[in-house]
């Protein structure tokens, strides 16, 4: 429990597809149980994989989150590199 784990893009979860959301929940609230896990708010477009993402298709997955990790172990990355490719756009 001494090493610190930085769990990247909320854990990839597959958006786009809602019958995932209580295995990524389940998950996400498992490893927030455990006190050297943090998690980092970024990439998210590509979890979204396709164009045309809004900012609500994100709200739960952030939200879920938040929630089981707190605002102190949460991180956030900006991830522009890639998301300046046009295929990651939102609306």
């Amino acid at each position: 429990p001494t090493v610190m784990f930085n769990l990247n893009h909320l854990g990839y979860p597959t958006i786009t597809n809602a019958t995932n959301w209580a295995s990524w929940l389940d998950g996400i609230n498992k490893l927030a149980a455990l006190p050297n896990v943090y998690i980092k708010l970024s990439g998210l477009p590509q979890t979204y994989d396709a164009p045309g993402w809004t900012a609500d298709d994100f709200t739960p997955y952030v939200k879920a989150a938040l929630d089981a990790f707190g605002a102190q172990r949460m991180n956030y990355a900006g991830n522009w590199f890639v998301l300046m490719d046009e295929e990651w756009e939102g609306n």
